[in-house]
């Protein structure tokens, strides 16, 4: 082969490579160019090259990049010498390295930047870095989103309200802090639970449970649960709403409780001051009535009594109709001794408040009626408190209710007769008077009734139905209270409570 004619092959071979290299270089050059994340070349800490990527993040035109140190990429140098230590540790470790860091926008705006380099020919003297980088600000913001929104919900799930997850299987899964304390159970007993375990109500396995409601498209359900656990009575509110996944599947249930007791004490006590409230006016209303009606019959009974008592004084009068006549004169006597009591009832106290031992007060009483309680073979046992101050009160109104409560009792004995126990006690700035009978008792359905005017289990001749609200309206017009707690066959307990007023 001649000379020329190997000339021309060598310098086909050597065309043939620099096209392959061109085509190599356009390839890389291509690749470079259109590579969604940023890329760069750094040689002994110049940037010398960098793709549009790069500059897109950064801001800056590849002009004012290329030939800088890439110190400019920085916010500061502290970041800058944390990434470039961080880097050459790992590239001793692994070849290359990894690690988040900010750059810093031309306007001056921080960035968030995944960032991996690795040495040029992977050797440790090379003093050339390729690296990549690639825009995560939006990641990061949505990972402190997420983070916050994880965090809120945490919170919220946390709060004070008890809170549960409940699976379709009626299993907890989740509870929170307060569900814990408000069951007073821990953690690890309640997941993978039956609900009922905790509360049950009487829809529970039925098409109206709240699991059934809920998953058939019930937006919510509310119900009450009245239940005993832990040896404590529980009465709470109970909401749930559909539990659904992130492809809004329906899971479950979210449910909260809310702790009733204290709503349902107050609303008893509400219900319980307002049935006083009316028993008070009620009591007030009559009192107005019954004392316009026994001054009205008090003329007309009185004119009665008077022709009656002068007809038996200056007629003579067969044993038949001096019988009819002192019968006629008994009942006008009962009558009278009803618009007695219809003047008393209700009436506010006119009388002068006092102090007084409430001790000699009831032995005085006691005294008085020692006789007829024999009678009645009642056997009266005192049991006085110690240290019970005197009582400011008007005394007879007072002692006109001891002698109610007194005669209750015995009127409630058997024929055998029976024991009455009267206590007194001073606490709470209170001062008792206890009257407690082993009579008959009264009825749980006459109860609510016997403060009522005019109500009486007695017989007519004995009962007129006003002992009990004449003392009950003297009583809380002194700013007391009468309670009372009675068993069938066993008696009855009345509780006269009065303030305190301490004379020193």
């Amino acid at each position: 082969m001649s000379n020329s004619s190997t000339n021309k092959s060598l310098e086909q071979t050597v065309a043939a490579k620099n096209d392959t290299k061109n085509n190599h270089d356009s390839l890389f050059q291509a690749i470079f160019n259109t590579m969604p994340i940023g890329i760069g070349v750094v040689q002994n800490g110049i940037l010398t090259h960098v793709n549009p990527m790069v500059t897109a993040i950064t801001g800056y035109d590849a002009r004012e990049l290329l030939g800088k140190n890439s110190r400019i990429l920085y916010p500061d140098q502290a970041e800058f010498d944390f990434v470039r230590q961080e880097c050459e540790r790992q590239r001793q470790r692994f070849g290359n390295c990894t690690v988040e860091t900010r750059w810093q926008h031309s306007d001056g705006s921080i960035i968030d930047i995944l960032y991996s380099s690795t040495r040029v020919d992977n050797k440790k003297t090379a003093t050339g870095i390729t690296f990549s980088a690639r825009d995560i600000t939006r990641k990061k913001e949505t990972e402190k989103n997420l983070s916050s929104a994880y965090n809120e919900l945490n919170q919220i799930f946390n709060a004070a309200v008890p809170i549960c997850l409940i699976s379709k299987e009626c299993v907890i899964t989740r509870v929170n802090k307060a569900f814990c304390d408000f069951f007073m159970v821990e953690e690890k007993d309640t997941l993978n639970a039956g609900c009922q375990k905790f509360w049950k109500c009487d829809k529970c396995k039925t098409d109206h449970c709240a699991l059934h409601l809920l998953q058939s498209g019930q937006p919510s359900y509310h119900h009450y649960v009245d239940t005993v656990l832990h040896g404590r009575k529980l009465i709470c509110s109970v909401h749930s709403v559909p539990h659904y996944d992130t492809l809004g599947s329906f899971i479950g249930t979210i449910t909260t409780f809310f702790d009733m007791s204290a709503h349902k004490e107050a609303q008893d006590q509400l219900e319980k001051t307002r049935e006083q409230l009316l028993h008070s006016e009620k009591l007030s209303a009559i009192g107005r009535l019954s004392a316009s009606i026994a001054h009205e019959f008090n003329n007309p009974l009185y004119g009665i009594m008077n022709v009656l008592s002068g007809i038996q004084k200056r007629s003579p009068l067969s044993d038949e109709d001096r019988q009819l006549a002192n019968l006629a004169l008994k009942e006008c006597n009962r009558i009278k001794f009803l618009i007695s009591e219809l003047q008393q009832f209700n009436r506010p106290s006119s009388g002068v408040k006092e102090y007084f031992d409430i001790h000699k007060a009831i032995d005085d009483i006691l005294l008085f009626h020692n006789k007829e309680f024999k009678n009645r073979k009642m056997l009266v046992k005192k049991e006085y408190g110690p240290e019970v101050p005197q009582i400011r009160a008007v005394p007879d109104q007072i002692k006109q209710v001891l002698v109610n409560l007194f005669n209750n009792a015995g009127d409630a004995m058997p024929s055998e007769g029976g024991q009455v126990v009267i206590t007194t006690r001073f606490d709470n700035n209170t001062i008792s008077i206890i009257v407690k009978d082993n009579g008959n008792g009264i009825l749980p359905e006459n109860m609510g009734k016997i403060f009522e005017p005019f109500f009486t289990t007695k017989p007519a001749v004995k009962g007129t139905g006003l002992g009990l609200p004449v003392s009950f309206g003297i009583i809380k017009s002194h700013g007391g209270n009468i309670t009372v707690e009675s068993t069938p066959g066993q008696g009855a307990t009345f509780t006269v409570i009065l303030p305190a007023e301490i004379h020193y």
